[in-house]
């Protein structure tokens, strides 16, 4: 599902169509409901079975791109794209002494609005934001996956438990335009038994670098991506 897909490798980007991001069994029931007492069953059963191959086809497309990204991933990793979200090699990020480090261990520092950073709405629970990211293993800075343009940001409803708590946590700390550099320690990320499928060890700390904007249109980039 797609919720399972978030949590076991990269959030998931792109904007997807709604039969796409809902269990094909789900729409089947969705559209029953709506049709039945309004059609006959002929036109019923019909409807029913386009609906059903629709969602069919969106869930194989899901499930190869997955493959196909967990496939890259373990080949040597996802190709990082240095000329995207070129903040992240600002040098006020490696001075880890001024980082802040919350309850949970999750340490971060966000650039100043001089520095390019945000200062836009505070980002509240339950509310859908684009975020853009790349990951890192921290202790060696070996890059593990990128969604790092506007357009290939994907949509998060913040605090949602769709992604790990490390993630969830950062992004509302956060205000829309933020950019920041977030270390997560395991017990907020993968665990003990890390995620194998993208080559994070067990007892692994991430390395985020995540930037986010408000989830609708006139977003504007400054040059590092696309614009939305």
């Amino acid at each position: 599902t797609d919720s399972s897909y978030r949590r076991q490798g990269a959030p998931r980007g792109g904007n997807s169509t709604p039969l796409a991001k809902a269990h094909p069994l789900r729409v089947c029931r969705r559209l029953r409901l709506v049709v039945q007492g309004v059609c006959g069953s002929a036109t019923m059963r019909s409807m029913t079975a386009t609906a059903t191959t629709a969602t069919a086809t969106a869930a194989t497309a899901a499930t190869v791109a997955l493959v196909l990204l967990v496939v890259a991933v373990q080949a040597g990793g996802w190709k990082e794209d240095k000329g995207l979200m070129t903040w992240t090699r600002d040098a006020s990020l490696q001075d880890e002494s001024t980082y802040v480090t919350t309850a949970s261990g999750l340490k971060y520092k966000l650039l100043s609005p001089a520095a390019g950073g945000g200062g836009g709405a505070r980002v509240r629970k339950g509310e859908t934001v684009k975020v853009l990211y790349k990951l890192y293993l921290a202790d060696t800075h070996t890059h593990i996956y990128s969604q790092d343009t506007v357009k290939g940001a994907f949509d998060l409803r913040a605090g949602g438990g769709s992604v790990i708590k490390g993630f969830d946590e950062a992004v509302l700390l956060m205000r829309r335009g933020d950019r920041g550099r977030f270390l997560m320690p395991s017990h907020i990320a993968y665990g003990d038994r890390g995620q194998s499928s993208f080559n994070i060890p067990g007892g692994a700390t991430l390395e985020y670098l995540l930037e986010v904007h408000d989830d609708g249109k006139g977003v504007a980039d400054d040059g590092d991506g696309d614009e939305l």
